[in-house]
């Protein structure tokens, strides 16, 4: 069964790390903080065009989890 899962990643178009939200193979979303005062998600399409939907709850604290690791870098 799929999951939510979080990475942390250093990719190119970004100066600091960011955390990525995945589902199974596909990625939903990135969180990052740049400029150290906010937090941004920049959400992505899922494959097929039709509507991510998870639980609420696991959703919630994924997001938390992200800000977490970011907090720490």
């Amino acid at each position: 069964m799929k999951q939510l899962t979080l990475q942390v990643a250093s990719v190119p178009d970004r100066e600091q790390v960011v955390s990525e939200i995945w589902f199974g193979n596909d990625q939903v979303a990135e969180v990052s903080n740049e400029s150290f005062d906010s937090f941004v998600i920049e959400l992505y399409a899922p494959p097929g065009g039709e509507a991510w939907s998870f639980d609420l709850e696991d959703f919630q604290s994924i997001l938390s989890r992200a800000k977490d690791n970011l907090k720490r870098e």
